[in-house]
């Protein structure tokens, strides 16, 4: 039997990523192991050959990321707690990148050694997931380990 050692948990604090960290919180409840909550942040617009951002922006884009990923993992860890009981509450890791997040995703599932990526789909279809594309589907072909998608 495969076990999971190392869930990674993308997030993008949406309703559905909060729903597969719930179940990797459950997993490993079950299983044991370590849980990373994980934030790909990336800047919103391409722009032309000789745009550059302003520093103040990219401070401000990585400290709303940084902010949100802290909010996260203090309900994920009441969570924790919850589920543990009486018992220890393992910790919550988690990590942040600046980012394409599909690669992001399966390059930290290698660099950390994860067994197990827990994450949300949004479930698009038809011409809206043509022209949008699906990060989920994107780590699902490529990630270096199994991938369990919710949604």
């Amino acid at each position: 039997m495969t076990t999971f050692a190392r869930i990674l948990v993308p997030t993008d604090f949406s309703e559905c990523a909060d729903r597969a960290l719930e179940l990797a919180l459950d997993l490993r409840q079950q299983l044991g192991g370590h849980v990373t909550l994980f934030h790909v942040y990336q800047f919103p617009i391409v722009y032309s050959d000789g745009f550059m951002f302003s520093p103040d922006l990219v401070t401000s884009i990585e400290a709303a990321a940084r902010e949100q990923l802290a909010l996260k993992k203090i309900s994920a860890e009441a969570r924790t707690r919850e589920l543990a009981g009486a018992g220890p509450a393992p910790a919550l890791l988690t990590g942040l990148h600046l980012g394409t997040p599909a690669v992001s995703i399966v390059e930290e599932a290698k660099r950390g050694g994860h067994d197990l990526i827990v994450m949300g789909t949004h479930g698009h279809t038809g011409l809206k997931h043509l022209l949008i594309g699906s990060v989920a589907e994107r780590v699902v072909r490529t990630a270096p380990c199994a991938v369990l998608t919710v949604r």
